[in-house]
């Protein structure tokens, strides 16, 4: 929520949204890079999948 009312007005800044919501700015940018490297890693698993299957087309 944080994130797409920070990108409807440029006024709002990070400290004000997160004082809304009852959060540090500290809290608001972990959770940035927890999202961001589970994203990641997400991806490093599709890739190895789609690697493995390409190799062996009829494993589940």
């Amino acid at each position: 929520m944080i994130y797409e009312l920070k990108g409807t007005r440029k006024y709002y800044s990070i400290d004000n949204l997160c004082a809304v919501f009852g959060y540090t700015r500290q809290a608001w940018y972990s959770h940035l890079r927890s999202v961001r490297l589970s994203f990641i890693e997400q991806e490093i698993v599709l890739e190895k999948i789609y690697e493995i299957r390409k190799e062996l087309p009829k494993t589940g």
